[in-house]
């Protein structure tokens, strides 16, 4: 697994273990997070790998669990993402590139609102 990629499962266990203060905004907080990096959502198998020791099984279930329900998907497997994600997440840097500051840029784009929505991670 690559240094980036432990990075974001330290960011997803770091969260999964200061849950019990506020539930719905440490998974809101992880569902931000995921809907604005392009990697591929992280899979059981994965998690399973990383804490082999020193986790218990049941544990990496449970933050396993944590995750998926926070990003609204379940992948036994690393998948890719969907095009649509990636979309969202190339114009944010774009706009982020080129001076605009978000959600500002977003809304100076003139798209419909729906789209804009989405841009803005509220989808």
């Amino acid at each position: 697994m690559s240094l980036p990629r432990q990075t974001l499962l330290l960011q997803v266990f770091w969260i999964y273990l200061i849950k019990s203060k506020n539930p719905p905004e440490a998974t809101a907080f992880l569902r931000l997070i995921w809907n604005s990096v392009p990697d591929s959502l992280l899979s059981l198998r994965e998690i399973k790998e990383v804490f082999k020791e020193g986790v218990s099984s049941a544990e990496t279930t449970d933050v396993y669990n944590f995750y998926s329900e926070a990003v609204g998907e379940f992948h036994p497997d690393v998948a890719p993402r969907k095009l649509q994600h990636y979309s969202r997440t190339a114009i944010r840097r774009r706009l982020n590139q080129n001076g605009h500051w978000l959600p500002d840029g977003i809304k100076e784009t003139g798209l419909p609102k729906k789209l804009q929505s989405y841009l803005n991670l509220e989808e």
